[in-house]
C-alpha cells in the first residue's frame, strides 16, 4: 500500500493540492446547498455545477480561484432565486431547460463582471416565463450575444434604448431620426466611460 505513495516532494504536493481541491469543492457545494435550503430547484441546479479545477501548481492559487468561483456561483444563484419566477422541479426533467442552464452557467461562471453574471441569470429566468427567447436556438443566440458584448457595450446599448421612444416624423429616415438625439447619446456614453469620447 505504501509503495503507491509518491516518494518525492512534488508528488506529495500534488496529492495535498488534490486533497485540498476535493475538500474545498465539498465545502463550497455544502455552503451553497445550505444557503438555498428552502429552494429545491436551486439546490438541484447547484448539484449539477462542476466545481473542480483539475490539478494546480500552487495551493494559494487554488484557494484564490475557488474563492472567485464561489463568489460568481453565489451571485448567479442569488439572482436566479430572486423575482417572481417559479422554478419548479419539472424543469429539472426538461432537456431544453437543462441545456439552457448548463450553457448559461458556463458563461456566467466565466464572466468577471458581477452585473453581467446577473444578466445571465435573468436570461435563464426569462426562458421559463415565456417572455424571453422563443426556443433553444434563439436562447443560444441571445446567450452568445450577451457573452460577446462587454459590460460597457451593454451599458451603451441600454442608453441608446432610452432614446428609442423619441418622436419621429414620417419624413425622417433612420439616420435623420438618430441625428436628433445622437449628440446627447454621445455625451451620456462618454460620461459613463469616464469622460473619454470613444464615439467621435
Amino acid at each position: 500500500m505504501l509503495s503507491c505513495l509518491p516518494r518525492n516532494n512534488l508528488g506529495v504536493q500534488v496529492l495535498m493540492i488534490l486533497s485540498t481541491e476535493v475538500s474545498m469543492e465539498k465545502k463550497i457545494r455544502q455552503s451553497l446547498l445550505e444557503r438555498y435550503e428552502g429552494n429545491r430547484v436551486i439546490r438541484g441546479l447547484i448539484q449539477l455545477v462542476p466545481f473542480g479545477l483539475g490539478s494546480a501548481a500552487d495551493v494559494s492559487l487554488v484557494l484564490t480561484l475557488e474563492k472567485i468561483r464561489e463568489e460568481r456561483t453565489r451571485e448567479f444563484f442569488d439572482e436566479l432565486a430572486k423575482g417572481n419566477i417559479i422554478l419548479d422541479s419539472s424543469l429539472l426533467e426538461s432537456e431544453d431547460f437543462l441545456h439552457c442552464y448548463f450553457a448559461t452557467a458556463k458563461y456566467a461562471l466565466n464572466s468577471r463582471r458581477r452585473e453581467k453574471i446577473k444578466m445571465f441569470a435573468r436570461l435563464l429566468q426569462s426562458s421559463v416565463t415565456g417572455e424571453g427567447p422563443n426556443g433553444v436556438d434563439e436562447y443560444e443566440d441571445f446567450l452568445n450575444i450577451l457573452d460577446e458584448l462587454s459590460y460597457r457595450e451593454l451599458q451603451a446599448l441600454s442608453i441608446l434604448d432610452q432614446f428609442s421612444n423619441r418622436p419621429r416624423t414620417s419624413d425622417q429616415n433612420d439616420g435623420q431620426w438618430a441625428n436628433t438625439f445622437w449628440e446627447e447619446f454621445i455625451q451620456r456614453v462618454s460620461t459613463l466611460l469616464s469622460g473619454r469620447n470613444y464615439l467621435r
